[in-house]
């Protein structure tokens, strides 16, 4: 028996593979120009030779003349045209539809800032996406390689780690963005939706694969931290009442700790504590905290002991009519007494007529704009 014998030629090749699949490849090899190909709506055939991805085909019924197959026919160098000819060639059926059942989930939690509960928070999400074949020929080169088939599976076992990076990136800065609180999520969905899939168009292209749609279903909380949550917004909520932020709570916590300590320090952080909370009246609390922590940790230099104020001189004045003690001019009763000495005063006195103000008895001029007294 000659070796072409042992050859099965394929007089049609059609597709006969599962209908969740992007890619399958037609299980013979051998074919001639007059072999039948049969391609259904919405799949494209594409005709391989050492790796290459040549001749294309949409739907329709063709007959493998050297025609229709010019690339091929230059790499085998075919040139019995009018004649039957053998040849050698892989080919393989592409699925352009779009499938919507293809899911996905976070594998682990996603950290997040709840700007409301201001706390970090863990939660998770789901959903799907669907996809369509945008350029068959990079999507088998780059995707499909030798495979037999690539199903849905495998398509989201390949974008499942590119996903879930962006996924994750994008929810968080979604969240900081908005200023929304993760519990109130649920009302951004479709919104998220579309971020999340204009961020992971540009990766899916790379392989000639278009992202049809992502949709996120649901972002949840794990049970243990919405009391976290709760309790957070709580004291958040409490916090504006009182008129100070998570902040400034944190150094009054910082500052009660400094004033606990024994030494100087700790002694001039207690006084400062509770200066601070009578300076906070009024005024913002961060501030009053800040002055307290900078006068308290401000190095003391040592000061000169101060000599205590001397008495007032005794100048020109009258007779107090209790003790006989001078009492200046201007004081209406006497300091070592107390008897009242305004009427001796304004005896004693006299006022200039030119500024108005107290002439010393016995005084020529004015002491305070010079003006004769007569």
């Amino acid at each position: 028996m000659g070796l072409k014998e042992k050859i099965q030629i394929f007089d049609v090749i059609k597709y006969e593979g599962p209908s969740d699949v992007f890619a399958w490849k037609f299980p013979g090899e051998d074919f001639n120009t007059h072999s039948k190909l049969i391609v259904n709506e919405s799949q494209e055939a594409i005709l391989f030779r050492n790796g290459q991805a040549l001749d294309a085909f949409t739907a329709g019924r063709y007959v493998l003349t050297l025609d229709n197959i010019p690339l091929l026919s230059k790499m085998q160098n075919l040139f019995n045209k009018g004649q039957e000819t053998q040849f050698t060639s892989q080919v393989y059926y592409v699925n352009k539809t779009i499938p919507l059942n293809l899911k996905w989930g976070t594998d682990s939690p996603i950290q997040v800032y709840d700007p409301f509960a201001e706390t970090i928070v863990n939660v998770r999400a789901n959903g799907r996406f669907g996809v369509q074949v945008e350029d068959s020929r990079k999507m088998l080169i780059k995707l499909v390689g030798t495979m037999e088939t690539f199903d849905q599976q495998t398509m989201r076992d390949y974008f499942i780690g590119l996903m879930m990076a962006q996924i994750k990136s994008e929810i968080g800065r979604y969240i900081t963005e908005k200023q929304i609180s993760v519990l109130q999520i649920s009302m951004y969905l479709a919104e998220l939706s579309e971020t999340l899939k204009r961020a992971m168009t540009e990766g899916f292209l790379e392989y000639g694969i278009r992202l049809d749609n992502c949709y996120v279903n649901s972002v949840n909380v794990p049970s243990e931290d919405l009391a976290k949550i709760k309790a957070a917004q709580d004291e958040a909520k409490a916090r504006k009442v009182q008129g100070y932020t998570y902040q400034e709570e944190k150094q009054f916590d910082v500052l009660a700790n400094a004033a606990k300590n024994t030494g100087t320090a700790g002694a001039m952080m207690g006084m400062g504590l509770g200066l601070g909370m009578g300076a906070g009246i009024g005024v913002p609390f961060g501030s009053a905290m800040g002055g307290i922590a900078q006068n308290a940790f401000r190095p003391q230099t040592p000061q000169a002991p101060q000599t205590p104020p001397a008495a007032p001189t005794q100048g020109a004045g009258v007779t107090c009519p209790g003790c006989g003690n001078t009492v200046p001019a201007s004081f209406k009763f006497c300091p070592t007494c107390g008897h009242a000495v305004e009427q001796v005063t304004k005896a004693a006195n006299s006022f200039c007529p030119n500024c108005g103000n107290p002439v010393p008895a016995g005084s020529r001029f004015c002491p305070g704009c010079g003006n004769p007294i007569g």
